[in-house]
């Protein structure tokens, strides 16, 4: 009966189990015992206590939060790498564009400077009703609406701040300057200054600047007269500076001499030039704000407003009534002939022809290039002379 009783009763083994396989309960781990993998609800009631899952459950949370990273993880990247395609294509498209519209303003330069050499040869009167004073034209380039905006103006319709670099001449070695000896440039500038009425400047004043620009551009450290700056002069100012002591390089520069504001600077910037020597304005181009500066050596100051578009309806009816070279005057002379010349200036009157013109070397290209959503912007300083068209100044690409 002992024996008996010391008998362990025969374990039902689970499915699958072979006996020979089967280990005591005491050494048996317990993650691998036949309840462990009982359904849930088949396990007993304490094994169901709060917070408790079968570890197939927990293995199964971990793997759906895996795979939810790794989707994340890709959707990050296919949105970057699809920003970044789209910018390098966007840059790439830009760079194309920009290249095609570059290639039109070199185009269209070359254009305007055969159509100058060729208005030279066949001409020597340059006018406003020539085929290179032509504004505001458009010109495709192709079916998609690309184009070229060009416009040639006379860079010799302006006053060339570099034609005042002459050294003033005063009056008995004194600091009164001798109107008289101004050169031809000189005296346009000094009735230019007083020809605005909407910013008065004296006489004197009107020197005074011209002294200041002459000692800008002359070499010497010699005060001109009693509105002239040289180096203490600038040194003097907050935050000091030198003057350049050469040629405008830019009519900018003209902010930057002692006695021109800022307000006088806007109103002057539309009738200057800075060209690279001094040259004559041009009778048939200069705008009406610079007729006002013709008059004789004595006459220091401008012409009104109505004289001068009397002058200007004498072109006007040169331009509509002549055909080609008759469209402008033919000489400076011719100009101060006409009826309505007589009638400001006199019969009697001694007008200089010095410093005026009616042919022009110097011309200003400034042309758009429109290619898709591109514009580009060039600006060119053209000389022309017999031997051809050269590019003396350029910007914008």
């Amino acid at each position: 009966m002992i024996a008996a009783a010391r008998q362990r009763p025969e374990r039902e083994l689970p499915e699958g189990i072979l006996p020979e396989r089967i280990l005591p309960e005491r050494i048996l781990p317990e993650r691998i015992l036949p309840e462990r993998i009982l359904p849930a609800h088949k396990l007993p009631a304490h094994k169901l206590r709060a917070g408790w899952e079968p570890a197939r459950a927990r293995q199964s949370g971990a793997v759906l939060i895996m795979a939810l990273l790794i989707v994340a993880v890709v959707a990050g990247l296919a949105t970057s790498m699809g920003f970044w395609f789209q910018l390098t294509l966007a840059r790439g498209e830009n760079r194309w564009h920009g290249a095609q519209a570059e290639a039109y303003l070199q185009g269209a330069e070359s254009l305007a400077a055969y159509l100058l050499q060729d208005d030279y040869n066949n001409s020597k009167v340059d006018h406003l009703g020539e085929n290179w004073a032509r504004e505001g034209v458009y010109f495709p380039v192709n079916e998609r609406g690309d184009g070229l905006t060009p416009a040639i103006r006379d860079a010799q319709a302006r006053l060339n701040l570099n034609s005042l670099a002459t050294k003033l001449v005063y009056k008995n070695q004194s600091n009164t300057p001798d109107f008289a000896a101004f050169s031809p440039a000189q005296q346009q500038f000094v009735r230019l200054l007083q020809s605005f009425d909407a910013l008065p400047v004296s006489e004197a004043e009107a020197v005074a600047i011209l002294e200041a620009v002459v000692d800008w551009i002359d070499r010497d450290s010699a005060v001109s007269g009693q509105g002239g700056a040289e180096l203490y002069e600038y040194q003097q100012l907050e935050p000091a500076y030198h003057p350049a002591n050469q040629y405008f390089y830019s009519v900018s520069e003209l902010r930057l001499v002692q006695g021109v504001s800022a307000e006088l600077y806007q109103q002057l910037e539309p009738m200057l030039v800075a060209l690279p020597e001094p040259v004559s304005l041009n009778l048939n181009t200069a705008p009406l704000q610079l007729l006002r500066t013709l008059g004789s050596k004595e006459q220091q100051v401008p012409l009104s407003l109505a004289e001068a578009e009397s002058l200007d309806a004498a072109r006007q009816a040169r331009r509509q009534t002549g055909e080609g070279d008759k469209q402008g005057f033919a000489s400076p002379e011719e100009f101060f002939q006409t009826a309505e010349a007589e009638a400001v200036f006199g019969r009697e009157a001694t007008l200089a022809t010095e410093g005026l013109t009616v042919t022009s070397h110097y011309f200003q290209l400034q042309v758009e290039a429109a290619v898709a959503r591109q514009r580009r912007t060039l600006v060119s300083l053209l000389q022309r002379s017999e031997t051809g068209v050269k590019v003396v100044g350029r910007s914008g690409l």
